[in-house]
């Protein structure tokens, strides 16, 4: 029993942890999107037989998750369920390198323990992206903490002479690099730190972690060797570019980002939580960050002087990186959650210093951040939109009608057709394939269309040479209207049905193609 109290704090977060996951999952509070269904499909894929690199459509966010997804599926069949669980697994382990980081940076253990806890009640954002999946974030997170310990290890500690060590940080900082480019704000402040203690004799060492390296990441050299260093294009933020300053990224990264990485608000909302939620959650994180900057609580708690020196260099250069590309566009959502892991050390640092001044103090901190984030959480969860990946109204909605719309096209013979990202591969998956409907209609509410929507060619093929096709859109009266207007202008007969979100337009006296209207990719497959 005494080998195993030391671990209880930690036994305890990972149960909760895992019991917050199940509620999520099976009170649907999470809905399925396109995004996580276009990785699901991955995973389906490769379990026939594919070997996709990057994710469908673009040559960034290497198809890691993909694979996750695949072993999941085999084990727990192929549904959102088994995607939950993936998704879970790998956030379980980040809670364990969490804490692992923080008795390794910390001398005062309570600080890890209670790392831990804040980690397995996390912040709305933390719970939405490791809960849903966009395509490697939780793997990101994961292999950059590792990369973090392990740097700090064989930098700054005798460790320094393990080879091994070496070589697996370099096989860790590889695999972060081809699963998502963001993943270089963990490696940056390693490699600034290795430079600094720079020892001619740790030359070998410095081979192997590049070799590390290389092996991780060879999915994207060999991709990139093939295809014109494609890749390369994408490494300065996500596909569609706005104008945009340093300036103003940073002042939406001030307002916006921090209110989000906090908890104040929902990633996709503009406002804030009920005001004494929000008054309780900055209070406590002004507390925090007084208490530690203030009156030297990393010291009470016994951060070491090179784990500190590390730990100010990550954030430092995560802010840079962020304002300076254009990562920085999106100021409230997913590339800010590397920050979940500087804010619950310092949330736990300040607990663990009011428990050494009083435990009852301390207790009290943890239990007031535990409420808070819990609060948010279930007030995000149970709100309309649910914990929900999108920010525009039009592609918030639910799963509820997902059956019953496939039982319709199926009754139909509808297999084949034209609907929006958000809801082409979502019924793709659902259906086991059985419904193929290509990305060519828009849906945000100025009608604008990219065809990097369009990312499985495959579906497009199909509905190009469908002759029985049917038209879905989402949310959308606008649209709805000028494609009734356009298909009577055209003196086509044609039948219509409401399926909760879903509104499809039908029995087409022959095969409609978007490019007759203006609209797709501006390609018909035949």
């Amino acid at each position: 029993m005494r080998k195993i109290r030391p671990y209880l704090p930690l036994l305890g977060a990972l149960l909760v942890a895992a019991a917050l996951k199940a509620v999520l999952t099976f009170s649907q509070s999470v809905p399925l999107n396109g995004d996580e269904s276009l990785v699901a499909l991955m995973g389906r894929h490769i379990n026939m037989g594919a070997r996709p690199v990057f994710f469908y459509g673009q040559a960034y966010m290497g198809s890691l998750d993909a694979w996750a997804l695949a072993g999941s599926f085999r084990l727990f069949g192929e549904n959102i369920v088994a995607i939950r669980i993936a998704q879970s697994l790998l956030y379980l382990a980040n809670i364990l390198c969490i804490w692992s980081l923080a008795r390794l940076w910390f001398t005062d253990t309570r600080v890890a323990d209670v790392a831990a806890w804040l980690a397995a009640i996390p912040s709305v954002l933390v719970s939405l992206y490791t809960t849903a999946t966009l395509g490697g974030y939780n793997e990101s997170l994961l292999l950059g903490q590792l990369v973090l310990g392990l740097g700090y290890l064989v930098v700054f500690t005798q460790h320094g002479r393990k080879w091994w060590v070496w070589l697996l940080l370099g096989l860790c900082g590889g695999l972060g690099w081809w699963t998502l480019g963001i993943s270089g704000v963990y490696l940056l402040p390693v490699g600034l730190a290795g430079l600094w203690k720079f020892r001619r004799e740790y030359l070998p060492f410095y081979t192997l972690a590049a070799l590390g390296f290389m092996i991780g990441s060879l999915p994207w050299w060999m991709y990139n060797f093939a295809h014109d260093w494609e890749a390369l294009k994408s490494l300065s933020g996500p596909g569609d570019i706005v104008a945009s300053t340093p300036l103003s990224r940073l002042i939406t990264f001030l307002l916006f980002g921090l209110s989000a990485v906090f908890s104040l608000r929902a990633p996709w909302l503009d406002t804030f939580f009920p005001l004494p939620l929000a008054v309780a959650g900055l209070w406590l994180f002004m507390m925090a960050g007084l208490y530690v900057f203030r009156f030297r609580g990393w010291a009470a708690v016994g951060l070491k002087r090179d784990a500190g020196i590390l730990l100010t260099a990550f954030v430092t250069l995560f802010v840079v990186v962020f304002v300076a590309s254009t990562f920085g566009l999106d100021a409230t959502g997913r590339y800010l959650l590397p920050l979940a892991l500087p804010v619950s050390l310092l949330l736990a640092a300040f607990c663990a210093g009011l428990w050494q001044l009083k435990p009852a103090l301390g207790l009290g901190a943890l239990v007031l951040a535990l409420v808070f984030h819990g609060a948010t959480t279930w007030i995000a969860a149970a709100s309309p939109q649910g914990l929900t990946t999108q920010f525009d109204p039009i592609t918030e909605f639910h799963n509820d009608y997902d059956d019953e719309l496939i039982a319709f096209l199926l009754e139909n013979d509808l297999t084949e057709g034209y609907g929006n990202h958000w809801m082409t591969f979502r019924i793709a998956f659902v259906s086991g394939e059985r419904l193929r409907y290509a990305a060519e209609l828009p849906y945000k509410a100025d009608m604008s269309y990219t065809p990097l929507d369009n990312r499985y060619l495959p579906y497009a093929e199909a509905a190009d040479r469908s002759e029985h096709v049917a038209w879905i859109t989402t949310k959308h009266h606008a649209l709805d209207d000028r494609l009734r207007n356009w298909f009577q202008f055209a003196g086509l007969e044609f039948k219509e049905a409401q399926i909760g979100p879903y509104h499809i337009f039908y029995d087409f006296p022959r095969p409609v193609r978007p490019e007759e209207f203006g609209l797709g990719d501006g390609v018909i497959r035949d």
